[in-house]
């Protein structure tokens, strides 16, 4: 969530819900938001597989890039018909 909010260059606002309210809420699958989320790609990288981005930040600077270029030129079209 921060990276995202980073890219969109945007506040981030979470609160700091206690554990066992989203365990009221959830159930059991509070766990997932509690619980480490750290993964590796070494096992995949080095069966052979490239990824196009390096990390999180740059995947998401490309996806925001393509859908304000797509906003702008939707938008610059609207403008086209309105006049």
């Amino acid at each position: 969530m921060k990276e995202i909010a980073e890219v969109l260059k945007r506040p981030l606002f979470l609160p700091n819900i206690p554990e066992i309210v989203m365990k009221a809420l959830l159930g059991e699958m509070s766990y997932l938001l509690f619980a480490s989320q750290r993964v590796s790609s070494k096992k995949i990288e080095g069966e052979g597989f490239i990824f196009e981005y390096q990390n999180i930040c740059s995947a998401l600077e490309a996806i925001y890039q393509v859908q304000e270029s797509n906003t702008k030129i939707s938008n610059d079209i609207s403008k086209e018909y309105v006049s």
